[in-house]
């Protein structure tokens, strides 16, 4: 069971992701947020657009059933299919996809502000992984949105090899 201080420390890295992401973004050039990290990786702003559809597909659901339903069914997300759909990006500007991860992250954070500790270890039964608390989901995310700030930092940081 999570504790109060463990809850406030991963609610604070969740809400913090919009803005070191953005932080982590700002200055770089369309060119260089467009080109893919690796050979047959995705690019800064594909990974963005992952971002944005783990929060729309996965995140703000998911919270939503586990609290307004006893241990709800929740559908693992098929990020490949969903970037196959959506991961066309290259029209797009980056700060309108990050605003778009801002403004999908502050409805799940308007659902988890004001829940008490016992809410937060209210479960749902997860397709692969089995039964999961809202403190775990949420823990999840924030290490996943890490992940990829770091990711998107370190290739950014890298000279361009052309």
């Amino acid at each position: 069971m999570a504790s109060e201080s463990e809850v406030k420390q991963v609610f604070e890295r969740l809400a913090g992701a919009p803005r070191m992401l953005f932080e982590v973004c700002s200055g770089a050039s369309p060119e260089r947020l467009a080109r893919p990290m690796a050979a047959g990786k995705w690019s800064p702003l594909q990974v963005i657009a992952h971002l944005v559809g783990c929060d729309r597909e996965a995140l703000l659901p998911r919270v939503e059933k586990m609290l307004n339903e006893d241990l709800p069914f929740l559908a693992r997300f098929d990020q490949d299919l969903w970037m196959k759909q959506y991961g066309d990006v290259y029209n797009r500007k980056a700060v309108s996809l990050l605003d778009e991860f801002a403004r999908l992250r502050e409805k799940s954070m308007v659902l988890l502000f004001d829940l008490g500790l016992e809410s937060w270890h209210r479960t749902g039964q997860h397709e692969e992984r089995g039964r999961i608390t809202i403190f775990d989901l949420v823990s999840y995310f924030a290490h996943h949105d890490e992940h990829h700030r770091r990711q998107i930092a370190e290739f950014l940081a890298a000279p361009i090899v052309r």
